[in-house]
């Protein structure tokens, strides 16, 4: 007599789920006694309780995505594991949805329906996403009904991420305020595709007198990562009852992606400066952003009485996102980074500004590997931090390495709303247009670019040769001996005999720390050079050969004081 594995007793089972589970999990607690109800079918009494010996575990694999995922696995198999699986709270530490298998989706809801009341305050985590791209429509269906399920179960969630294909499938963001949530850590909603367009704001701009209506609670002390599409973001700021909502979130994470900004209304770059300025931000991230119209500054008015919102974080990265958007929004804004400065897959404009920080981060910088670099050339003259690491960017070549151990000409620009001798903000009686915002005819210096430098990285750059990196420390070294012979010689700083020539800024340092990761070897000539200055530079170069990665094959050359 054959028997198979659904004759076998609803308890033996039971019994292998629970082992899968263990062979899947590690204990992330101190041993604790918890219930486990194994019920045979609907129509059937349940079986004695047993006990878990852990209260809290923690899956080994970390691929949410995984077919083999459990227990999704097991309550895919049959309607009778999917009714075993979903009498066990411990088992659903998570709910992934894959909303291109709308079949499995409503059998996973159908689970989730019996286990919801169960499940633990603030451990579960959310994953809605699409592994195939859907037409629009559809997509935007099967994501509804995911929503209408998982809506009234946010306070449970310790995490909730959309990753769909439509921006438009993405679920309003102010849906997950509607309810008092402490125990909201992650609130991620990204899309690959902005289809948001013009049709779409105008819709949103009828919507937004009910948006203002819309009552958010207050309770989200535990929000750390925001990650919002530009919508999703302007939406759920028209939504907020009051300023003292924002400033009650400390954020250490805030990602806008996705948008073109309107030149007026709500879904201006001017509101949106504005909502930013009223955040706590550790860490903000600007991707794929632009304009939806031609920025001018002699054109583009800011309002009679406009003060340039301060926008303060600790790191700020802009990634695929506009010149105009970078240029508008420097000059409606003051927005400083404390720590790091980013800019990756993007052009950057000449009124970008660099008040504070420590680290910049250049990475594929849209610019040409011939000739002196425009996007470069702008940042590296207003940086004072430490560290500069240019990574894949083609336009680190000879001539700009030429250009950095020249002394150049910077403008000091002169702000207008912070004039160099006012003691306070002023109030402009007429519209502003914002190229208006910078005097540059106040005063000059001359100095090194990035003049404060003094550790400098260059990854994946093979444009450039190792004797004009060489030429570039050199000249910046004999730049910075000879202005503290200037300092001692009490000459420092003072104005130049001839009145027509920018003084000189004394106040610079040299590169003395130097790692480069690249195709480019080094010559014996260069690591004779290197080792000469080893009491000024210190330098670890690594050639990459071939095309393996760099821990598994790389000729490593180092030079430092403590090897002599």
């Amino acid at each position: 007599m054959t028997i198979t594995i659904v004759d076998l007793p609803v308890e033996i089972q039971s019994h292998i789920i629970r082992m899968l589970f263990f062979s899947l999990h590690r204990a992330s607690m101190e041993p604790d006694r918890i219930q486990l109800p194994f019920r045979a079918s609907s129509s059937e009494e349940c079986t004695p309780d047993e006990e878990l010996p852990y209260r809290v575990w923690e899956e080994s694999s970390t691929s949410l995505r995984s077919p083999t995922l459990f227990p999704f696995n097991v309550a895919l198999t049959c309607d009778l594991w999917r009714e075993i699986v979903a009498g066990v709270a411990d088992y659903w530490p998570r709910l992934v949805f894959d909303v291109s298998k709308p079949r499995e989706t409503r059998a996973l809801l159908i689970a989730f329906d019996v286990v919801k009341d169960k499940l633990v305050k603030g451990q579960i985590e959310v994953l809605v996403y699409s592994s195939r791209e859907l037409e629009k429509a559809e997509e935007n269906r099967e994501v509804k009904v995911i929503m209408d399920a998982l809506q009234p179960y946010v306070p449970k969630c310790k995490s909730v991420t959309f990753h769909l294909t439509y921006a438009s499938s993405l679920p309003p963001s102010y849906a997950f305020f509607l309810q008092d949530a402490s125990h909201l850590h992650t609130l991620e909603m990204c899309c690959r595709v902005d289809d948001m367009e013009a049709i779409d704001i105008a819709r949103q701009m009828v919507e937004r007198i009910a948006l203002h209506d819309t009552h958010l609670e207050k309770s989200f002390s535990g929000l750390s990562d925001l990650v919002l599409s530009g919508p999703g973001f302007m939406d759920l700021m028209q939504c907020i009852p009051d300023p003292e909502w924002l400033t009650d979130l400390n954020l250490s994470l805030v990602i806008i992606s996705h948008f073109e900004f309107t030149r007026d209304g709500p879904y201006s770059l001017v509101s949106f400066v504005e909502y930013l300025s009223k955040l706590n931000i550790s860490c903000l991230h600007l991707r794929h952003l632009s304009l939806a119209y031609e920025y001018e500054g002699d054109s583009y008015l800011l309002p009679a009485g406009y003060c340039p919102p301060y926008i303060p974080t600790g790191l700020l990265c802009f990634k695929s996102v506009s010149e105009a958007f970078i240029k508008n929004l420097y000059a409606i804004s003051d927005i400083t980074a404390d720590h790091s400065l980013c800019f990756e897959d993007c052009s950057i404009p000449a009124n970008v500004r660099c008040e504070g920080g420590d680290s910049l981060h250049l990475d594929r910088i849209h610019d040409a590997a011939e000739g002196l670099s425009d996007s470069l050339c702008h940042i590296l003259k207003v940086w004072g931090g430490r560290r500069v690491t240019f990574n894949r960017c083609p336009a680190v070549n000879d001539e700009l390495l030429a250009w950095m151990g020249k002394q150049v000409d910077y403008v000091l620009p002169d702000d207008i709303f912070y004039p160099e001798n006012g003691t306070s903000v002023i109030e402009l009686d007429r519209p502003l247009p914002a190229g208006e915002r910078f005097s540059f005819s106040q005063s000059s210096r001359k100095g090194l670019p990035m003049w404060n430098t003094s550790s400098l990285h260059i990854r994946d750059c093979e444009n450039f040769s190792p004797a004009a990196l060489r030429g570039m420390l050199q000249a910046r070294k004999d730049i910075v001996l000879r202005s503290i012979q200037r300092r001692e010689e009490g000459q420092a700083d003072q104005v130049a005999i001839d009145t027509s020539l920018a003084p000189v800024d004394d106040d610079q340092i040299m590169v003395s720390d130097l790692v480069v990761y690249s195709k480019i070897p080094l010559s014996k000539k260069d690591k004779t050079w290197f080792e000469a200055n080893v009491d000024t530079f210190e330098v670890n170069w690594f050639t990459r050969i071939g095309d393996d990665s760099w821990t598994v094959t790389a000729d490593i050359f180092t030079a430092r004081q403590a090897d002599l």
